[in-house]
């Protein structure tokens, strides 16, 4: 059955946007999306500068047809009944901007929507950091990856290859520091390509290699996707601990260094993979197309680069009519078979990690049944 005087849902896509004050008005979320289980429509929506607005403070959006918008004080009054995906694309618009006196800070903006039946949505929060120049701000470096395996001297592996940085008053960096900070052994080796204008030493007594040269944050981050760490054959089994920290052209450091673990495997172990689903599934009704149950799902394994089997299961509420499917990726062996009285769908056949994570990924649920409205484990 369908689902009745459902909430709609707000959900952002960012936490936090950047602005200089006396900039060119920043969008704040170009990737929100808007959620209804029950209803195609929205009637209106309001998008409020928490606490109000401050002198010079503005919100501005491009129009949508059908929708009409007013801003006062810091809120933005939408009206007018129109498709989710209209108010979504109206949502993406709304545009954030400030006088160039204003004082560094951080200012939230909250989106609330309101469904055609006048259910209304929970509030969807973006901060917004204001920041005035000149100023010295730390910058910021986040790595992409929290661990990385690699097997004792084997060929050097890159440790982070989409590690970032981030300034919020600076286009160039002077130098940084990749220190092995935790599990250090001698014969442990970092190396980078050094892109031009940054060069680099590695202290092997210290295990540190420190690169240097003013040039853009875009050829640093270059180089610090270059580092790799290797070992000679007989070390043992250990964790290390890599510190990514960067030196802005002002000189001001990186206030918190950014850590990836490497698991140094010193020989064949057998380790079991991990499965990483996404918490919530999809919201689907019966009789709809099928839907796909976890496009992010994610594939782990830290001794072995195949698979030979899955398993996906619908564990609570099986009911007659529940299909399983899937889509085998291109030249792989992998084949799948559905039993619907289980409500197993089994996969089989020797394939990479990254070929069965696309065949998990690609796995869809339908119901052909008549179904009342239940929750699929």
């Amino acid at each position: 059955s369908l689902p009745v005087l459902a909430t709609p849902v707000v959900v952002t896509s960012v936490v936090n946007v950047a602005y200089t004050a006396g900039d060119s008005a920043v969008p704040i979320d170009p990737g929100l999306v808007l959620l209804d289980a029950d209803s195609p429509n929205m009637s209106g929506a309001v998008v409020s500068i928490v606490g109000g607005a401050a002198v010079g403070e503005n919100l501005d959006w491009t129009p949508q047809e059908g929708i009409t918008g007013t801003y006062n004080a810091g809120v933005l009054t939408f009206d007018g009944v129109a498709s989710v995906a209209a108010y979504q694309q109206l949502l993406r618009t709304v545009t954030f901007s400030t006088a160039s006196g204003a004082l560094a800070t951080i200012r939230s903006i909250s989106f609330v929507v309101t469904d055609d039946q006048d259910n209304v949505s929970g509030t969807g929060l973006v901060a917004v950091t204001i920041v005035t120049s000149p100023l010295e701000i730390a910058p910021l470096v986040t790595t992409s990856v929290a661990n990385v395996s690699y097997t004792a001297g084997d060929s050097a592996i890159v440790v982070d290859p989409a590690v970032s940085v981030l300034d919020l008053d600076s286009t160039s960096l002077q130098g940084a520091t990749v220190a092995i900070t935790g599990g250090f052994l001698a014969g442990d080796v970092l190396s980078f390509t050094a892109p031009t204008g940054i060069t680099g030493s590695y202290d092997s007594a210290e295990g540190i290699l420190t690169l240097e040269g003013t040039a853009s944050i875009a050829l640093y981050e270059q180089a610090l996707r270059s580092v790799t760490l290797s070992t000679g054959s007989e070390a043992l089994a250990s964790l290390k601990t890599l510190s990514f920290n960067v030196t802005d052209a002002e000189g001001t450091p990186s206030l918190l260094p950014a850590n990836v673990v490497v698991t140094v495997l010193a020989a064949p172990v057998n380790l079991a993979p991990l499965v990483v689903a996404t918490p919530v599934g999809p919201i689907y009704t019966a009789g709809n197309t099928a839907v796909t149950v976890d496009s992010l799902l994610g594939l782990i394994d830290l001794d072995s680069a195949n698979l030979t089997g899955a398993t996906v299961t619908i564990n609570g509420g099986l009911t007659t009519g529940d299909v399983l499917a899937f889509t085998a990726p291109d030249g792989s062996l992998i084949t799948g078979d559905y039993d619907s009285v289980t409500g197993t769908l089994t996969l089989s056949g020797t394939g990479t990690i990254q070929q069965y994570q696309e065949a998990l990924r690609s796995v869809t649920y339908a119901s052909s049944g008549t179904l009342l409205a239940s929750v699929k484990a």
